[in-house]
């Protein structure tokens, strides 16, 4: 749906939650989405930073765009979203850093650290109704707000709902 920008210094307009925030302003925004977590529990969104007059609906637009991706993907979509993870994953193996980070983060989870291979492989055996359910799941959690400078135009989260 979205993460940070794939071209440095650019605006996110290029993933389908960019593309629904830039619908909302003429100003530059910065997007990305949030996935965090945890055995019990977690945390999953999006970080907008926009200007004062247009946050209002730049929030509402992809809130709205989460909300339609929550009725469910396409195969055409997921083959895409499979691509670009694929991608990710691969171009993140480059860095000794990074490799050494996640294969650190996999051990301390207590699972079998995945290579290049597998995970490639984890990625391919998704199946649609897996990562749909696991959507509607996810979008059905409580919504919360959390908003740093001028506040006025940031919708409440009972209005998001």
């Amino acid at each position: 749906m979205g993460s940070l920008p794939r071209v440095k210094y650019s605006e996110a307009r290029n993933t389908s939650l960019g593309a629904a925030a830039g619908q909302g302003t003429q100003h530059p925004f910065s997007l990305a989405g949030i996935n965090v977590n945890y055995s019990d529990s977690g945390l999953f969104g999006f970080a907008v930073g926009a200007a004062a007059s247009d946050v209002h609906n730049v929030v509402k637009n992809v809130v709205k765009k989460m909300r339609e991706v929550g009725k469910g993907l396409t195969e055409a979509q997921l083959k895409t979203a499979k691509q670009q993870l694929k991608a990710h994953v691969l171009m993140s193996f480059e860095e000794q850093n990074q490799v050494l980070e996640e294969l650190g983060v996999q051990l301390l989870n207590g699972s079998t650290p995945l290579g290049v291979d597998n995970a490639e492989s984890a990625i391919d055996a998704l199946s649609l109704n897996e990562v749909n359910e696991v959507v509607s799941k996810t979008l059905k959690g409580k919504v919360a707000i959390a908003a740093v400078g001028s506040v006025s135009n940031v919708p409440h989260a009972e209005d998001l709902v």
